[in-house]
């Protein structure tokens, strides 16, 4: 029986102007709800899906609780603007239940469920739009939202469907194509290794070359969306996580008082130092400058500290800066020079930003603790493991600086 609808142009282009091996642009957005362990929101062409994740968590029935493993259980809910038609809304519907089931199916392959034993994991999905593919959408963006609430998984999960229409290979259907009752098979992936095939549904009786030929399909158009979609949504997200908690990290140790210049870094002569190196030394910090008024006292007081109490596991550490007044002109190498011409006896690094936004990240950290400095020659004094004790003015007097630097020997 010939079609009357011409659904690939001799142009080689589909109905809405795609070619036959391309999907349908994919957006991705993690972690929209906030009253849940994880969610994603997927939009795949005109279809529209939210899924959030509650769990694991002790199993609402016990009874269907295992022992030995977790449970996962999928609700779906069709909005009643979601198709062509306005509707009540369904969550008992043979859609709703046919794409929960799916869910379920390729959630059970991926998730780790031996570390969830007497606990349950619960999916509950919105359709907002549909258009051909929202059972796909629905299962990327089940196992998104897996992502998203930390479940252990063995990889991600790619899924799209295939077909064949007048003899062409199509892949990601709209609902026009799939009203032509051509056949059609939808697949789930593995992302990082599509040959891994980890859920597999057709409604259609194939020949066995004609099934081959749309699974490889499938997997080429899996493949291609995972790369271009998937992976580059799942890097953000990672990054995204991995600042905030690094950010939460540097939070508590502030908090508490454990900050320690010994994690930080500095550059001098134009390599990194890790200030570890000075791991058991007392520290005296201060930001330096050439051009002030204050150098040749504070030159001078430093170098004597220095002579006296380098042998007692102490050392200063200067940081010029030309924040203040412009009072340091001088470049790394100049200030090299310059140090080699006053016979400096401590090290001094590159020059640095203490205040501001754009200030190094051991200044910001002294400035959470300690306060931000006043001007060039502010001192801080740290103990041996390197939590900042104590600020001292660019005035301080030597008696004032020797006692203070007793107490934290």
């Amino acid at each position: 029986m010939s079609r009357q609808k011409e659904y690939v142009s001799p142009a080689g282009l589909r109905l809405d102007g795609r070619r036959p091996l391309e999907a349908r642009r994919m957006d991705i957005a993690f972690g929209t709800l906030s009253a849940c362990d994880g969610s994603c929101d997927i939009t795949l062409g005109q279809s529209k899906v939210c899924a959030c994740v509650f769990g694991p968590r002790e199993s609402l029935h016990k009874q269907e609780a295992k022992h030995d493993k977790g449970l996962v259980t999928c609700e779906v809910a069709v909005a009643a603007f979601a198709g062509e038609n306005r509707r009540n809304p369904q969550r008992r519907s043979k859609l709703s239940e046919d794409i929960g089931a799916a869910v379920v199916q390729v959630a059970r392959s991926v998730i780790l469920l031996s570390q969830y034993p007497n606990s349950q994991i619960h999916i509950y999905i919105e359709v907002l739009q549909k258009d051909g593919n929202e059972k796909i959408a629905c299962v990327n963006a089940a196992c998104l939202a897996l992502i998203d609430a930390n479940v252990a998984m063995r990889d991600a999960v790619c899924c799209i469907d295939a077909g064949i229409l007048d003899e062409h290979m199509l892949i990601d259907l709209t609902n026009d194509e799939l009203r032509s009752q051509c056949p059609v098979i939808a697949a789930a992936f593995t992302g990082h290794d599509t040959r891994n095939i980890i859920w597999l549904e057709t409604a259609s009786r194939l020949p066995p070359d004609s099934a081959a030929r749309l699974l490889k399909c499938a997997e080429e158009g899996a493949t291609k969306l995972f790369e271009t979609a998937m992976r580059k949504a799942l890097e953000e997200h990672a990054k995204k996580i991995l600042t905030l908690q690094s950010y939460s990290v540097c939070l508590w140790d502030l908090a508490v008082g454990m900050a320690s210049i010994f994690t930080y870094s500095a550059v001098q002569n134009g390599k990194t130092v890790f200030l570890q190196k000075y791991s058991g030394y007392a520290t005296l910090i201060v930001n330096v400058a050439s051009r002030c008024s204050l150098a040749s006292t504070n030159i001078e007081i430093l170098n004597e500290v220095q002579q006296a109490y380098g042998s007692r596991r102490f050392t200063v550490l200067a940081f010029p800066c030309a924040q203040f007044a412009n009072q340091e002109p001088l470049n790394n190498t100049e200030i090299a020079q310059w140090c080699k011409d006053l016979g400096l006896l401590f090290p001094v690094f590159d020059r640095v930003n203490v205040k501001g936004s754009s200030a190094d990240p051991l200044f910001q950290m002294l400035r959470v603790q300690k306060g931000a400095p006043l001007w060039n020659y502010t001192k801080y004094l740290c103990d041996r493991s390197g939590v900042p004790r104590r600020k001292l003015k660019p005035g301080c007097s030597m008696d004032t600086l020797r006692q203070s630097i007793e107490c934290v020997l």
